[in-house]
C-alpha cells in the first residue's frame, strides 16, 4: 500500500530534509512543503512500520533524517522536488 507523508516548514529558516540511506537532500524554503510517497512494505524498519524520523538542529538550520526505501520528494503539484544534494 503506498502511503504519503507530507513535511511542512513554518519556520523562517529552511529546513534540511534527508533520505536516508541515500542521503538525498532536499532544503525546504520558509512556507514550503514537500510529500514523501512510500510503500508500506518498505525494508528500513520493516513491514508495516511507521517511518523512522529523527529531528537534530545542527546550529541553525533545522534538520530531519527519514529512513526509506525511497528518493525522492514532490511538491505541493505533483511535480518532482529537486534534491540539493544526491551522494
Amino acid at each position: 500500500m503506498r502511503r504519503r507523508q507530507v513535511f511542512e516548514n513554518g519556520t523562517d529558516q529552511p529546513l534540511i530534509l534527508f533520505l536516508e540511506p541515500y542521503t538525498t537532500r532536499y532544503r525546504v524554503m520558509p512556507g514550503e512543503a514537500y510529500t514523501l510517497f512510500y510503500d508500506d512494505s518498505s525494508e528500513a524498519d520493516g513491514s508495516d512500520a511507521p517511518l523512522r524520523i529523527v529531528y537534530v538542529r545542527e546550529g541553525e538550520n533545522p534538520q530531519i533524517s527519514i529512513y526509506t526505501d525511497e528518493s525522492d520528494m514532490y511538491l505541493a503539484d505533483g511535480t518532482e522536488a529537486v534534491p540539493d544534494y544526491t551522494s
